[in-house]
């Protein structure tokens, strides 16, 4: 009978471990936007932080990407980035800004 509390402890670390063992991210964190990259830098389907080529500037404080994602940075940020420049930004779809 010695084996029996062998075979319950062995199961019993292995059910535990297989419990532990998720597909979901811990609490808390943000879960990856997916995105595909491009000669425009990276474009994310719901917009978020990514690095893109400055295609326009708008005043006072915007920057426009390529795909026409927006940006909307410090007045010192604005004045220092330059169209062509590549700048990470949190661009986000959407009009021009009031």
């Amino acid at each position: 009978m010695k084996s029996f509390p062998v075979v319950l402890i062995s199961a019993a670390c292995l059910g535990a471990a297989a419990c532990a063992k998720t597909t979901a991210p811990p609490l808390g964190f943000p879960t990856p936007a997916t995105s595909t990259m491009s000669g425009q830098g990276v474009l994310s389907t719901d917009g978020g932080l990514a690095r893109k080529e400055v295609a326009a500037k708008e005043e006072p404080a915007t920057l426009v990407a390529a795909d026409r994602t927006r940006c909307m940075v410090s007045a010192d940020r604005f004045k220092n980035a330059s169209v062509g420049s590549r700048e990470i930004c949190n661009w986000r779809m959407g009009g021009r800004a009031p």
